[in-house]
C-alpha cells in the first residue's frame, strides 16, 4: 500500500526536522502509551545527528499475528529552509527478527519546505507491507491511516507546544 499526502505545519522547517528525526520522545510516550497496539517502541541507536535507526512493535487483533517494523531515519540539507529525511526499514544487530512478530517492509520520504510566514509545507510519501496472510481490504483499512496520520500528528504536536503570543482570534475557532 502506498500514499501521499500534503501538509502545512505551523512550525519552522527546522521544528518539523526534530519531529521526524524523534528528538520529542517524551511526548512520543505519552502517545503510544495510550495507542492499545503499540506494544514497544524505541530508538536502537543514533549514529549521528543526520541519521537513527527504531523498532516499532505493534499488537493485531487476532487471528493476525503481532507486526514490527525496525527501520533507519536519515535527513539531509537540500538548501536553506528545504530538507528531505527518508526511513526505511532495515535489520539492526539489537533487534533480530524473531517467531513473535511478523517484520514489516516500511519506506517513508518527506520533503520539508519553509514557507515565507515561518510555516512549513510537508509532502510525505509512504509505503508499507504488512506481510502475511493478510486479505488486501484489512491491509488498506490499517496502513492508510497510520502513513497518512503523519502529518495530522506533527499539526497536534506543533498546536499543543505553540508559545501563547503565537495564538490569536484565528486560531481560537
Amino acid at each position: 500500500v502506498s500514499a501521499r499526502s500534503i501538509a502545512v505545519i505551523r512550525a519552522s522547517a527546522t521544528d518539523v526536522l526534530a519531529y521526524i528525526m524523534y528528538h520529542n520522545q517524551r511526548y512520543q510516550a505519552v502517545l503510544k502509551s495510550e495507542d492499545p497496539i503499540v506494544i514497544e517502541e524505541r530508538i536502537l541507536e543514533r549514529p549521528s545527528e543526520h541519521h537513527f535507526c527504531a523498532v516499532l512493535r505493534s499488537k493485531f487483533p487476532n487471528p493476525l499475528n503481532n507486526r514490527e517494523v525496525v527501520a533507519s531515519t536519515i535527513w539531509q540539507k537540500e538548501s536553506e529552509g528545504n530538507y528531505f529525511a527518508v526511513s526505511t526499514s532495515c535489520e539492526h544487530g539489537d533487534c533480530p527478527e524473531t517467531l513473535s512478530f511478523i517484520r514489516v517492509d516500511f519506506t517513508r520520504a518527506f520533503k520539508l519546505s519553509q514557507n515565507a510566514d515561518n510555516t512549513t509545507s510537508v509532502e510525505t510519501v509512504a509505503t508499507v507491507n504488512l506481510k502475511g496472510a493478510i486479505p488486501k481490504w484489512i491491509n488498506d483499512l490499517i496502513t492508510i491511516p497510520q502513513l497518512s496520520g503523519m502529518p495530522l500528528n506533527m499539526i497536534n504536536f506543533f498546536a499543543a507546544v505553540r508559545r501563547s503570543p503565537e495564538f490569536d482570534a484565528a486560531d481560537s475557532k
